[in-house]
């Protein structure tokens, strides 16, 4: 009898330490870590980039651009002394198609840039344009995502050769 509850406490702990939860309270630098990162220059019309989506977690994700200035965005959200929540003046979308084994399971444009999904670190800014489940439904273990800009990121100039978009956990997921 105790072997059955010894092996029923190990089965428990088992599945809490590999539940997400506990995953991103414990060990958020390797949960929140980017699936993937290449550099992508964003503020140029037509430029295209191809996406390998393999992931980890079973959970929602994002897809950030990033440049490598921990003030990039707050510089562009505070104007005249007030607080922009939405980059009205700075636009700029992607094309984006979820492509698995040669077949569109979906496509559309990305979001405007917009404060509330803005992330900050010491080195860089990443805002996210797109959220997304993964695993993709009806997708296979060859998911790819396909962006091309359509009207480019002209407010991240400066950023050119710079910039690069990640595909990572939604970081409002606790």
């Amino acid at each position: 009898m105790r072997k059955f509850i010894f092996l029923g406490i190990i089965i428990c702990l088992l599945a809490i330490y590999n539940s997400n939860i506990f995953q991103s309270f414990i060990f958020p630098e390797k949960f929140y870590a980017p699936i993937i990162e290449k550099k992508f220059d964003v503020t140029k019309n037509g430029t295209t980039i191809v996406l390998p989506v393999k992931h980890k977690y079973i959970e929602p994700h994002c897809l950030y651009i990033s440049v490598p200035d921990p003030d990039a965005f707050t510089q562009l959200i505070i104007r005249n002394n007030t607080l922009d929540f939405n980059f009205s003046k700075e636009t700029g979308t992607l094309k984006y198609k979820f492509i698995s084994d040669g077949v569109t399971l979906d496509e559309g444009i990305t979001i405007q840039p917009q404060r509330k999904y803005l992330l900050e670190s010491t080195t860089s800014s990443s805002i996210s344009i797109l959220q997304f489940n993964l695993p993709y439904k009806n997708s296979s273990d060859n998911l790819e995502l396909h962006l091309q800009v359509i009207e480019p990121m002209t407010f991240l100039s400066k950023y050119s050769g710079e910039i690069t978009c990640n595909i990572r956990p939604e970081t409002d997921y606790k």
